[in-house]
């Protein structure tokens, strides 16, 4: 399944969600063909591994972009 997200935000451990599943990150999106708001809950350990692979695609983007 393919989602273009529209709107994203980041919660801490302290959100209620975060809370009542026992994880420390809460990140929420929403798509234009879906009203509803969608969830994923991660480790501290889930959210630094997404933190580095983020950082190392958008690294990469970037130096595609400078030798083009």
């Amino acid at each position: 399944m393919e989602i273009i997200v529209k709107d994203s935000s980041v919660h801490g451990k302290n959100c209620f969600g975060c809370k009542r599943h026992k994880k420390a990150v809460l990140i929420s999106f929403s798509t234009s063909k879906d009203l509803r708001i969608h969830d994923i809950f991660l480790t501290s350990a889930q959210a630094q591994q997404l933190i580095i692979q983020l950082r190392k695609t958008l690294r990469n983007n970037e130096q595609d972009e400078n030798i083009s």
